[in-house]
């Protein structure tokens, strides 16, 4: 029986939490209130989502650890390995964690969580044995972590007004950077002053773009006009030239008048480097190299790889070194874990152009150390009779 199940069963246990305990400073630091900022506005999940920096960080760390699979391994004698493809959890990581989503959509969800919480959470259902048999992702607004008397820690679950307590070993956990090690830091909190400057740029922007009723210049008279005419004026003016689709367009005067051209001041020139500053910002937040979001001004095809390999060692191995080891703790018994381990194949991450992996695998086989079918099954070839054979000088 899964935690949905147990939450509007008949055996739960119902937990009030006063509401003269939550301060504000609390409802901030769980989510529960928008976070002000000293720029005037108040950073939310939605809104801080609607900076397209952030947006790309977090969508492509997510996808990526989404998208890489966590093998399950059985190690065998003479250091050799191979994968647990008959073992329950092997299967639960690599196929279908449970019957609503595909690996993709849960680790991508849970690493977006990560991200944005300070902590993934995910509850393991287990079958009548123990063992594991499906992966149910909770949302960190709706858990909340304690430690017994007795020292272990228990995580309690709402849903629809109800609590449930979850023990550790049925809890999946990856925390962020913590000061504890157990609840991470979270960016909506840690990085809202960054958000907060750079959701009001954008508000800025979009009411000066909005609102701007200006082809470039003013327009001026020797003469006096009447209040009729001046309405005239203001009014087809405003139709002419007010907004964006207008910006730019060919003044036509007439009785007099005269158009003087005028630059934007220095602020509103730094407006664009403003919005390219907001991009380094969150690549430090995220500690993501900045081509990642988009930003190509350092990016070549010549360093695109190294680019790359910096990415997964800097940004992605930490994230997948805390999902291996939580893997390992929580669904593998004291017993598999001295011959069975996880580990994500990042192959497909590096995978460099034909020409690069044609030179490497042909040094690989010449020097003995792959063989042709196993080059070509990197290549999701099938196997062919006689390449089984080590080549190359094995002295």
């Amino acid at each position: 029986m899964n935690l949905w199940q147990r939450l509007f069963g008949t055996k739960n246990e119902k937990r009030g939490v006063p509401l003269s305990q939550i301060t504000k400073d609390i409802g901030v630091e769980l989510g529960l209130v928008d976070a002000p900022t000293r720029s005037g506005v108040s950073v939310s999940e939605q809104t801080a989502l609607g900076i397209s920096a952030l947006w790309a960080g977090i969508r492509t760390i997510s996808q990526d650890v989404g998208s890489l699979e966590p093998i399950l391994y059985r190690e065998g004698s003479n250091r050799t390995r191979e994968v647990a493809d008959d073992h329950p959890v092997h299967v639960l990581l690599t196929e279908e964690p449970n019957p609503e989503m595909t690996r993709p959509v849960l680790f991508e969800t849970l690493q977006a969580h990560a991200l944005l919480y300070g902590g993934a959470f995910c509850e393991i259902e287990r079958n009548g044995a123990g063992t594991p048999v499906a992966l149910w992702p909770i949302h960190p607004r709706n858990v909340q972590i304690m430690r017994n008397p007795s020292g272990p820690l228990t995580y309690l679950v709402t849903a629809n007004g109800q609590q449930v307590e979850l023990q550790p070993e049925d809890i999946l956990h990856v925390p962020g950077l913590s000061p504890d090690g157990t609840v991470g830091y979270r960016l909506l909190t840690v990085a809202r002053e960054t958000l907060g400057f750079a959701i009001a740029t954008q508000r800025y922007g979009s009411s000066f773009y909005g609102n701007a009723a200006r082809p470039g210049g003013v327009l001026s008279t020797a003469g006096q006009l009447n209040e009729t005419a001046r309405e005239n004026l203001r009014r087809s003016w405003q139709q002419l030239h007010q907004g964006t689709e207008n910006v730019g367009k060919v003044a036509i005067l007439e009785e007099g008048l005269q158009f003087t051209p005028f630059t934007m001041t220095n602020e509103q020139n730094q407006y664009k480097d403003v919005l390219n500053w907001f991009v380094y910002e969150i690549a430090r937040f995220l500690l993501i190299p900045p081509s990642k979001l988009m930003s190509l001004e350092k990016a070549t095809w010549g360093n695109l790889e190294t680019l790359n390999q910096d990415y997964l060692t800097t940004t992605l191995r930490p994230w997948l070194e805390k999902w291996e080891t939580e893997f390992e703790r929580k669904l593998l018994t004291p017993t598999e874990r001295r011959t069975h381990y996880v580990e994500y194949d990042v192959t497909t991450l590096l995978r460099a152009d034909a020409s690069s992996r044609a030179t490497f695998y042909g040094t690989a086989i010449n020097t003995g150390w792959m063989t042709v079918n196993e080059v070509r099954a990197r290549e999701n070839l099938p196997p062919i009779d006689g390449g089984d054979i080590i080549r190359g000088n094995r002295e």
